[in-house]
């Protein structure tokens, strides 16, 4: 049995989520949805950041890490890509 990850998206990234226009927030909420069954479908970030993954969406990144131990995938922020800033 392949065990599915836990979504968890931080507050910034839910009022991020509801403020995408409806088109492609359906593609972001597509892409979040398949995290559950393919966690490393990101692209590995570099650097101080490498920790983090990233996915590329028309203008729009997702940012998230996987906390494999718990099988939790946490969603960071969601952000257009100009918008995007990191500070972990």
């Amino acid at each position: 049995m392949v065990e599915r990850y836990i979504i968890y998206l931080h507050k910034d990234a839910e009022k991020a989520l509801l403020k995408i226009p409806k088109a492609i927030c359906f593609r972001v909420q597509s892409a979040i949805d398949q995290l559950q069954n393919n966690p490393t479908m990101g692209i590995k970030m570099n650097g101080k950041l490498s920790h983090l993954r990233k996915i590329k969406i028309a203008n729009y990144r997702i940012i998230y890490q996987i906390i494999e131990l718990k099988l939790i995938i946490e969603i960071i922020e969601i952000e257009s890509r100009g918008n995007v800033f990191y500070d972990r």
